[in-house]
């Protein structure tokens, strides 16, 4: 009974202690609870917060792409309406300036095409005038070349009957070079004391055969000569080596005759505008010969002032 009570006060005392600390760990338990609890609710607050700021960031973030969006919208619109001002500016400045240069370049075409269209016209009229002088020419010059076959003809007419008529007087055919060289300028169109003036019996020995007059002051001396008699026995030769040494006795006459006219200064007693004078040799083949046997015949007598022609010669000279 004793051991019954012992085991129960035992019991008893081991519930208490065991109740004590039942209550004391349920005590700390609750108080864990509740500070678990209250843990609790404030995370679940501070989540309810934070799902109230991750909403309200997604509204600002939508706000936001809104107003940004429309901000972009609008830059952009600004941008394109900027951009294509600019661009049209721009343009209008380069068209304005390419039709500045096509204009420049327009007038300048003009006015080359104007000055080519001027050029070709006065090539044409200067065309046409050539064309008319050539043909007016030609045909002065085709009567002037008939007029000198006939008149050469006739000349060869006289120079035969010279030669049969007239040999070895060298008065008689001094006397037929001076009527030769009057056909000469009446040929040419020239009319005595007006055109040309014969030399007088008195002063025969001071003046030329013939002057003739030009406009102004100019007064050609022309004296004709026929040197003949060496020319006429070279013709009639046969023999190589004589008909050679009658050629070069020839020209040695032709140059001395030459020589001693112009010793005679006709241009200085006249005191007209012409320094030189004419020596005319009524046959061609005489005066031929003697530039054979002397080529630089001409030339030596141009030094001299002397001008040596022939009728074809001299009425081309007197129609000039």
């Amino acid at each position: 009974m004793q051991a019954f009570l012992v085991a129960t006060i035992a019991f008893l005392v081991g519930a208490i202690a065991a109740y004590g600390w039942v209550t004391r760990r349920l005590a700390g338990t609750q108080e864990a609870l509740r500070a678990t609890r209250e843990e609790l609710a404030a995370t679940g607050a501070e989540r309810d917060a934070a799902r109230a700021q991750l909403k309200q960031l997604q509204e600002d973030r939508e706000t936001m792409k809104e107003s940004f969006g429309s901000m972009a919208a609008d830059q952009l619109k600004l941008s394109r309406d900027e951009l294509l001002k600019q661009a049209g500016e721009r343009f209008e400045k380069s068209e304005q300036k390419q039709a500045g240069e096509l204009q420049k370049r327009h007038d300048s075409i003009e006015k080359e095409f104007k000055t080519l269209t001027e050029t070709v016209r006065n090539f044409e009229k200067m065309h046409s005038q050539i064309e008319k002088d050539r043909t007016e020419a030609f045909s002065a010059m085709r009567e002037q070349v008939t007029s000198l076959r006939a008149q050469t003809v006739e000349l060869g007419q006289s120079s035969s009957e010279l030669s049969i008529a007239l040999r070895g007087s060298s008065q008689s055919r001094g006397k037929w070079g001076e009527l030769a060289l009057r056909n000469i300028c009446e040929a040419a169109g020239m009319t005595e004391h007006c055109d040309f003036i014969e030399q007088s019996a008195e002063d025969s020995a001071k003046r030329p055969d013939l002057i003739v007059r030009l406009p102004g002051e100019g007064l050609i001396p022309i004296d004709a000569k026929v040197p003949y008699a060496e020319y006429e026995r070279m013709v009639g030769e046969t023999d190589p080596a004589e008909r050679k040494a009658l050629l070069k006795k020839h020209g040695e006459v032709v140059r001395s005759t030459m020589l001693s006219l112009a010793k005679r200064d006709y241009p200085g007693l006249l005191g007209g505008e012409i320094d030189f004078t004419v020596m005319f040799i009524p046959i061609e083949s005489v005066a031929a010969a003697a530039f054979q046997a002397r080529p630089d015949l001409q030339q030596e007598a141009i030094d001299h002032a002397i001008l040596i022609v022939t009728p074809v010669t001299l009425i081309a000279l007197l129609r000039t």
